[in-house]
């Protein structure tokens, strides 16, 4: 749950911050890069530590696969600053639009 409302606050405050056309140009930027490039490019562990890719994914694999995989408090932390942020940009977008 805190993965997808980060993503989706992260994501939401991209659209909100950025002019229509270089939102769309970066959305598929990222979307290019994360899922095609980055697994084959570099390897997970040469990502910095603030980024929120690895603690999603390690996340993800701790509530979907019982192989021992657990969810820890720095990737946890990564993701609720990142999620808090997205959300801050975004209700502050709105509300200076309204």
């Amino acid at each position: 749950m805190l993965t997808a409302v980060m993503a989706t606050s992260v994501g939401y405050a991209l659209a909100v911050l950025l002019p229509p056309l270089l939102a769309q140009l970066a959305s598929q930027v990222l979307v290019f890069f994360v899922m095609l490039f980055s697994p084959i490019t570099f390897p997970a562990s040469q990502l910095p530590d603030w980024l929120p890719f690895r603690p999603a994914g390690d996340l993800l694999r701790a509530g979907l696969v019982s192989d021992g995989s657990r969810a820890h408090g720095p990737d946890i932390a990564v993701l609720l600053i990142w999620g808090l942020l997205g959300v801050t940009i975004s209700v502050r977008a709105l509300v200076r639009r309204a």
